[in-house]
């Protein structure tokens, strides 16, 4: 029994020893002084808002906000693309094609797409890290949006895991989703019939459309839905529509062909972006 215990507490010393000399031996190391950053009250940062916001309330209805595409940004992945639409920003990585052996045997590749919420991403809203109903509801979405272009009969057996992460949430993020998703399988030189552009419209009660809404658009008192189109522009073929809210029928098909001439803009940005990261 003492040569036990002894042996346990050796081990423990032992253990002590080992977590001081290697613990956190990676972690960069910090000074313990602490400053206060004012960015509310940093003259340049309000500057910057304020022309934001201004650019904002002054763009017409059937603009889009400003689109950057960038390609390439994760290096571990097969294909990945950065998109920011506004105040919108997705990372979409691309892996595979892969073995599919659990998904059994298969003429046609499986399309597998997950997307998440960064916890950061909003400050309306704090997501957790376990994809929720919703997670898996747009998931679903950009699944069936990219169907449609992604010719899965090339690839047999296999698999291609689309993963979409929504850094900052300011409208339109469905939208955004699906265009970022389709510029990372082009990167990741998928075989595609062509390349999925998305647009979002708000429908308002008064009768009026926005194209590209932002956040607080959408959260309107007067925004009576949401109309997201997917659309694939050299077929001028909707993959998907969704519509959120209740919007009349009239009013519903002017937002689809005001959609459709937002995934036309986009398309020449994807297009552009694309063939700058060559």
């Amino acid at each position: 029994y003492q040569r036990r215990v002894r042996t346990q507490l050796t081990l423990a010393t032992m253990s002590a020893v080992l977590s001081t000399v290697y613990a956190d031996h990676l972690r960069a190391t910090f000074t313990s002084d602490t400053f206060d950053v004012p960015v509310d009250d940093d003259p340049e940062y309000a500057d910057a808002t304020d022309a934001v916001d201004a650019s904002t309330a002054q763009r017409a209805d059937d603009t889009l906000r400003p689109v950057f595409l960038r390609t390439g940004v994760v290096s571990q992945a097969n294909g990945s693309a950065l998109l920011e639409l506004g105040g919108s920003k997705v990372l979409c990585s691309v892996h595979g094609p892969r073995s599919a052996a659990r998904h059994g045997f298969s003429e046609s590749a499986v399309l597998l797409c997950e997307f998440k919420y960064a916890v950061f991403c909003s400050t309306e809203f704090r997501k957790e890290h376990v994809a929720d109903a919703q997670d898996r509801k747009l998931a679903s979405a950009v699944q069936e949006a990219l169907a449609a272009s992604v010719m899965l009969d090339q690839y047999p057996k296999s698999a291609i895991d689309v993963s979409i992460l929504v850094l900052q949430a300011d409208g339109s993020t469905l939208a955004a989703a699906i265009t970022c998703a389709s510029a990372a399988l082009a990167a990741a030189g998928i075989a595609m019939r062509d390349t999925v552009c998305a647009a979002a419209v708000v429908a308002r009660a008064d009768g009026s459309l926005q194209l590209d809404p932002c956040a607080a658009d959408e959260r309107a008192t007067n925004s009576a839905g949401l109309v997201t189109v997917a659309l694939l522009p050299s077929e001028n073929r909707i993959s998907l529509l969704d519509l959120q809210g209740q919007v009349e029928f009239e009013q519903a098909k002017q937002a689809i062909e005001l959609a459709m001439d937002g995934c036309a803009s986009i398309r020449t940005c994807v297009k552009a972006g694309l063939l700058a990261d060559k």
